[in-house]
């Protein structure tokens, strides 16, 4: 959901300007606060759907398209999974101190890169390979 900031720049955790213009409607006045916020809420959690479905990601692409996303992201993980692995013990070691454990992450990477190469195999034509 968007989020909201008062006058001094504080979130806040409702959309109240929709609320706002909720108690201009005729007869909105009678309604409780509590319904005029979650009608706010279900406003906004309505209109970011709608963005989500304009976002290039929902549309439909063509299958070369299709194909390069998939080849891209293998040769990402590929890469990714390469440079985690050559991380001398200090980098690890800072990771760690973070949160972030390398390992089970690289682990993930080489998991969906196999993935990734499997997926393409559904749209590679008879003969090609993505032997990269």
């Amino acid at each position: 959901m968007k989020y909201w900031f008062d006058k001094n720049g504080f979130l806040i955790d409702h959309p109240k300007q929709l609320m706002d213009a909720l108690r201009t409607i005729p007869g909105a006045t009678d309604l409780p606060e509590g319904r005029i916020r979650g009608l706010a809420i279900m406003i906004e959690s309505i209109a970011d759907g709608g963005r989500d479905e304009e976002l290039p990601r929902n549309r439909t692409a063509s299958k070369a398209a299709t194909e390069k996303e998939i080849v891209k992201l293998h040769d990402l993980c590929k890469k990714l999974a390469a440079h985690i692995a050559s991380l001398h013990q200090p980098a690890v070691s800072a990771l760690f101190d973070e949160g972030l454990l390398v390992f089970p992450l690289l682990g993930k990477l080489k998991e969906a890169q196999e993935i990734a190469r499997c997926a393409y195999g559904q749209f590679e034509a008879p003969g090609g390979a993505m032997g990269r």
